[in-house]
C-alpha cells in the first residue's frame, strides 16, 4: 500500500477513498452516533443554524464530513507538492490526513473545527510563500484576516496569530510593519463585529464571545476517558520515529523546507496550547493537528528503508482506529 501511495497516480486517489470508507464503516454500523458540537461563536452559530437538516441526520452528516475530509486531504497534498515540503511527490500526506482524521469518532461529525481546517490551510499556504517575496505586508494582512474569521467560527483559533509572528521571524528579517499588518488584519473582522453588536445595543453579547478565555483554567488532562489514549499509541510512536529522522536530516534539506517545517512545528505547539481556551470542546479540537502531522509522518515513510516497520505501523493505525470505534 505504501509503495503505491509513494507515486502520483489515479490508483492512489482510489486507495484514499477506500481507506476513508473502511475506517468509518464500523462507526456507522456498530457505533453510537455523536451529535455535532459547536458553540455560540458568531459565524459558527449562523452556519449550524442553517445546516441543522444535515447535522440532525447522522448518516448524511458523516458522509458530508468524510467528503470534506477527503477534499482537505487532497488540498494538503497539493500544498506539500507545490512548496516541495517533501523531496518526492506522493499521496502520503493525504493518506495520513485520512488516517489521523479517522482515529477518533468525534472527527466523523461536521463541527466548527472542520470549517477551521480550511482556514488553517489558507493561513499556512500564505505563510509558506514568504520565502519568495520581498513584501510580506499583504501576506501578514491576509493571514490576520483568515485567523480572525476562523476565530469567529471557533474561538480557539485566535492564538494562531503567534504562528504568523513565528513565520515572519523564521522567513524574514524583523520589520515592525509586517507584524502591525497582521494585527490590523486580525482586528478588522472583530471591529466590524463589535460595531454590529453596538449598533444593535448588544455589546454584552460581544463580550460574552471572549468569556471562555477568562473562565477556563488550565487542566493537565486533555482526555477524560483513559480509553481515549488508545489511538495515540501508533501515532506517538510514529511521531517519535519521524521526529528523530527529521532532526537527523534537518540540515540536509534546502533552506525554505527547513523553515516550513519550523512553522509546522510552531503550528503543532500552538494548537496544543490553544486547547485550553475551550477545553469543553474536547477531542474535536485535536483534528487541527492532522494537517502538520500528516506532512511530518509522510517525511518518515518516504525516507525509511525498513518496509516491515512502515507496513506494521500502518496496520497498527488501522487496528487501533477500528477497535476504538467498536469500544466507543
Amino acid at each position: 500500500m505504501i509503495k503505491l501511495l509513494k507515486n502520483i497516480s489515479p490508483v492512489s486517489i482510489l486507495i484514499l477513498f477506500i481507506v476513508m470508507v473502511l475506517l468509518r464503516v464500523p462507526y456507522f454500523l456498530f457505533g453510537n452516533p455523536l451529535p455535532p458540537v459547536y458553540y455560540n461563536d458568531p459565524i459558527s452559530k449562523l452556519l449550524f443554524n442553517h445546516l441543522h437538516f444535515i447535522t440532525n441526520h447522522i448518516l448524511l452528516n458523516g458522509l458530508i464530513t468524510a467528503i470534506l475530509h477527503l477534499l482537505i486531504a487532497l488540498w494538503i497534498n497539493k500544498v506539500a507538492i507545490d512548496f516541495n515540503l517533501l523531496f518526492r511527490k506522493s499521496y502520503l500526506p493525504a493518506f495520513f490526513f485520512v488516517i489521523i482524521s479517522s482515529l477518533y469518532v468525534e472527527f466523523f461529525t461536521l463541527d466548527a473545527v472542520t470549517f477551521a481546517l480550511v482556514f488553517q490551510l489558507l493561513v499556512l499556504q500564505r505563510l509558506f510563500t514568504l520565502y519568495k517575496t520581498n513584501n510580506a505586508l499583504s501576506i501578514a494582512f491576509d493571514s490576520g484576516i483568515y485567523i480572525a474569521i476562523a476565530s469567529l467560527i471557533y474561538l480557539s483559533i485566535l492564538p494562531w496569530i503567534f504562528i504568523v509572528f513565528i513565520a515572519l521571524l523564521t522567513f524574514r528579517k524583523f520589520d515592525s510593519r509586517d507584524y502591525l499588518s497582521a494585527m490590523v488584519g486580525l482586528l478588522i473582522p472583530f471591529s466590524m463585529l463589535a460595531f454590529y453588536y453596538y449598533w444593535n445595543n448588544n455589546m454584552p453579547g460581544f463580550y460574552e464571545f471572549f468569556e471562555p478565555m477568562q473562565t477556563n483554567g488550565i487542566k493537565l488532562t486533555m482526555f477524560t476517558n483513559r480509553a481515549d489514549y488508545l489511538p495515540l499509541i501508533p501515532l506517538v510512536l510514529t511521531i517519535l520515529l519521524a521526529g528523530h529522522r527529521l532532526v537527523e536530516n534537518f540540515y540536509k534539506n534546502i533552506v525554505h523546507v527547513r523553515k516550513c517545517f519550523q512553522v509546522l512545528a510552531a503550528n503543532i505547539l500552538v494548537v496544543l496550547f490553544s486547547f485550553y481556551i475551550r477545553p469543553s470542546f474536547g477531542i474535536h479540537h485535536f483534528l487541527l493537528l492532522a494537517m502538520p502531522l500528516s506532512i511530518l509522518l509522510s517525511y518518515y515513510f518516504l525516507i525509511t528503508t525498513n518496509r516491515r516497520i512502515a507496513e506494521g505501523l500502518i496496520w497498527l493505525f488501522f487496528a487501533t482506529s477500528i477497535v476504538f470505534q467498536l469500544l466507543r
